[in-house]
């Protein structure tokens, strides 16, 4: 039931930042849609850092299913959230659009776009490497290496802060100078 229920959990924190962001590119034009992604990618850095600390907070207090009844809360209240207060962002739908031969269409389309493919393969890397660090960094940095709870949150700030510096840097610098 863990693995059923980590995979739902994975699903939904997959469709989530795919739906932000296209919302995003959906209310901005270009530049200010990547200002905005920018600070989108601040808060997203920021939650590994603040997760251990919670989980360790919410752990002591009661025991660890706590944190999944927790999480299933918290995702019910975004998914209601978005539900009521979220208008449709997409102005030009195309009701052909999730239909095989124009899905894969628009898929190929995408792979076919240069400017696609070396964004999305630096978000990949980056992605593939911090998640990398995230599931076994915590195996590394406390089994083998035996750092404390606290010196592996610092670890873990340690990792997330360029993110966040780059992402801080990056929202301020393309309203200025553009892409």
């Amino acid at each position: 039931m863990l693995i059923f229920w980590r995979f739902v959990q994975a699903l939904g924190a997959a469709g989530g930042p795919v739906v932000g962001r296209a919302v995003i590119r959906d209310f901005y034009a270009r530049e200010r849609a990547a200002s905005m992604l920018a600070w989108v990618a601040t808060v997203m850095a920021l939650a590994p850092v603040a997760a251990p600390a919670l989980g360790g907070a919410v752990v002591t207090v009661f025991d660890w299913l706590a944190i999944f009844w927790i999480l299933a809360g918290f995702g019910v209240a975004a998914l209601l959230a978005v539900a009521m207060l979220l208008p449709e962002s997409n102005v030009h739908r195309d009701a052909r659009a999730l239909r095989p031969h124009a899905f894969f269409g628009n898929f190929r389309t995408l792979l076919a776009s240069r400017s696609f493919m070396d964004f999305g393969l630096g978000a990949v890397f980056l992605f593939n490497g911090l998640f990398a660090f995230f599931t076994q960094g915590p195996f590394v940095l406390v089994d083998q290496m035996g750092l404390t709870p606290v010196e592996f949150g610092l670890a873990f700030g340690a990792v997330s802060l360029p993110i966040i510096l780059g992402a801080q840097y990056a929202a301020r610098r393309v309203a200025r100078v553009g892409l």
